[in-house]
């Protein structure tokens, strides 16, 4: 049976000894007949649930029955941005079994998603990072039987995530406000990320042991994080004192939210503006390189899970200590150039063959 609701034609289609199915079928209401694409849509399902419940074959899921399933058993810090974008594809997946989330159809709706909201090729790859988990989850873990399609993300360029120079600080420290200067020098002396740094709360802080224990539901990789602090960073925190009950910064009295923090970031960096405000973290790190101090203690001052992870991204050695490195090389090298002659050795085959030639 089909239905006209909220300006779509739906299907009611009964199910012995089961809930009706009750779907949309995408195709808008544009007179008192159903059109030909809705009558289709309404046979093709009310033949594939004769299938099911004669042949015993396994029911066609659909795109809302994956996301709750879904739902029931994600558990990551970056749900609330899959949830917004769950909300923005409802109006192009709604109703759609997972078999015809095609390739073809999702590159109608990245464009559509690059049309409507002019977002990056990254962006986008959060959208198909997202939809492939959700259909390869329905397919491999919960069997429904759906085939999971090749969906490509975008190729991108590594981003340069740079260490600051010393100038660069000085000129980020001066053209912030005055209340957001402890909050940047801070992150200078502890590399914490922006996250940590904003919603940084007082019980998490002793002054007397010098350390900071970030709990793990806040940090990125669900470890508890301890922070040893410096003497530049205990003097920042107690300037804090009294400006806030519960959370160190604050402007106003109010936390800082990552809004306010990126506009002002974004207002001092013109002029700078590859620089974002992970470059700072990265600074930490290779600040403390250019100090001498060894990569596992780096590690373990910034909380990083591997050395993989900072000597590759975050405290790579200077190219300047490099060039300095290897010209030490040079004392041996020039002796390779300067071999006395009574140094060379000639086995006597090699011996023979010369002579012949010379005759």
């Amino acid at each position: 049976m089909l239905k006209r609701r909220g300006g779509y034609w739906h299907v009611a289609i009964p199910v012995r000894g089961q809930k009706p199915i009750r779907r949309t079928t995408g195709v808008k209401v544009e007179g008192e007949k159903p059109p030909a694409a809705a009558q289709e849509f309404h046979d093709k399902l009310a033949h594939e649930s004769w299938r099911v419940g004669r042949l015993g074959e396994k029911p066609k899921k659909t795109w809302e029955e994956a996301v709750v399933q879904w739902r029931k058993e994600v558990r990551k810090k970056s749900l609330q941005d899959d949830l917004e974008r769950l909300k923005w594809l409802d109006k192009h997946l709604s109703g759609k079994r997972l078999e015809e989330i095609t390739r073809s159809f999702w590159n109608d709706v990245l464009a559509d998603l690059a049309k409507e909201r002019g977002v990056s090729p990254n962006t986008q790859n959060h959208y198909t990072a997202l939809v492939r988990s959700i259909l390869r989850k329905a397919a491999h873990e919960w069997e429904w039987g759906n085939t999971v399609p090749k969906l490509y993300l975008h190729p991108l360029p590594d981003p340069e995530i740079r260490p600051l120079t010393v100038p660069e600080a000085q000129g980020f420290y001066r053209d912030l406000p005055g209340w957001a200067r402890d909050v940047f020098l801070f992150d200078l002396a502890t590399g914490l990320r922006r996250g940590n740094l904003l919603g940084l709360q007082w019980p998490w802080v002793s002054l007397d042991s010098r350390l900071i224990t970030i709990p793990g539901e806040h940090t990125k990789n669900g470890k508890k994080a301890h922070i040893v602090l410096n003497e530049m960073a205990v003097s920042i925190l107690k300037r804090q004192i009294g400006k806030h009950k519960n959370y160190v910064f604050a402007k106003d009295g109010v936390p800082i939210s990552e809004d306010c923090w990126r506009w002002h970031w974004d207002k001092a960096r013109a002029g700078r503006r590859e620089l974002k405000f992970h470059n700072v973290r990265k600074s930490f790190a290779s600040w403390l390189r250019k100090q001498g101090v060894p990569m596992e203690n780096i590690k373990d001052a910034g909380q990083w899970l591997t050395l993989e992870v900072v000597a590759s991204t975050y405290a790579g050695v200077d190219r300047e200590v490099i060039r300095n490195d290897v010209a030490k090389l040079m004392p041996l090298l020039t002796q390779v150039t300067h071999t006395p002659a009574d140094a060379i050795v000639v086995s006597p085959s090699a011996e023979s063959e010369i002579r012949t030639h010379m005759s």
